[in-house]
């Protein structure tokens, strides 16, 4: 597996035309959002959308914006136990929110193009661990990276009570009602849904604390992004059939049980 080439695309570019190579390419978008076109299939890209491409398939991005992106070649693409990957499946990947892979590429790039002899197996060293980690990733299901995105948004900023989902799902270059039906299909969820599930779990965590920490129902709906007390208390009992206060009294009692089990048991004569 070689490093063939790499570069970076310096101005903002609204598409490319149709083309094809004889090596792999990888290409990791650092700016911009758009529509790319792989084999004939459409799919949207965005910040930190990674694309794996096998050699001969057709490609090319349009978007409105403008894009940027860093790319690079190979011979082949190995997965983590040494097995090609199939050249006729071209791979879409997400970059993780601390842009792990944009960090390696841009890395690799940097120290490659400043040519000094004695940097040239740190060079084969990032880029042997880049394409480890794109082998790892693309060994588990391939995500939509749209959906990625706002999945990582709403956790970020789920305890933000002023958290504005429609603008999050406006901020992709899509209509509304496309984006909710495609992270419906990717996550079974509406992403209402998904953003009262991550505050309902965290609601839980915080009621089996309530005790300890000296929590009211009041401050939990705070902490979990609802500024009214008895509108977080109707959504966690359709949630799970009792009433928060209840939740944490039954939590309270059973650890109170767990606790008087382990007591007896030390208790016991030898």
């Amino acid at each position: 597996m070689k490093l063939c080439a790499l570069g970076y695309c310096r101005q903002t570019m609204t598409e490319c035309v149709p083309h094809s190579h004889e090596l792999w390419e990888f290409c990791v978008n650092t700016e911009g959002s758009g529509t790319l076109t792989m084999g004939g299939r459409e799919v949207p890209f965005t910040v930190g959308t990674v694309t794996c491409i096998p050699p001969h398939v057709t490609h090319f991005k349009t978007s409105a914006e403008g894009f940027r992106d860093y790319f690079f070649y190979t011979d082949e693409f190995l997965s983590a136990e040494g097995l090609r990957f199939d050249e006729s499946r071209p791979l879409l990947l997400q970059d993780d929110s601390a842009g792990t892979l944009t960090g390696l590429i841009k890395a690799v790039f940097n120290l490659y193009y400043r040519k000094k002899p004695e940097e040239k197996g740190i060079v084969l060293a990032l880029f042997r661990d880049l394409m480890q980690l794109l082998a790892v990733r693309a060994a588990v299901r391939t995500p939509q990276p749209l959906v990625e995105q706002i999945k990582e948004r709403i956790t970020e900023n789920f305890a933000d009570p002023n958290l504005d989902l429609p603008q999050i799902l406006r901020s992709t270059p899509y209509t509304e009602n496309y984006i909710r039906k495609l992270f419906k299909d990717e996550t079974g969820l509406t992403p209402t849904e998904f953003l009262t599930h991550l505050r309902m779990d965290y609601a839980r965590h915080l009621l089996e604390q309530k005790q300890a920490m000296n929590l009211s129902v009041a401050r939990v709906a705070e902490l979990c992004g609802y500024v009214d007390e008895r509108y977080f208390s109707r959504v966690f009992r359709a949630q799970e059939g009792v009433s928060p206060r209840e939740y944490a009294l039954r939590r309270s009692l059973s650890a109170a049980g767990e606790d008087l089990e382990r007591l007896t048991y030390r208790e016991e004569p030898q």
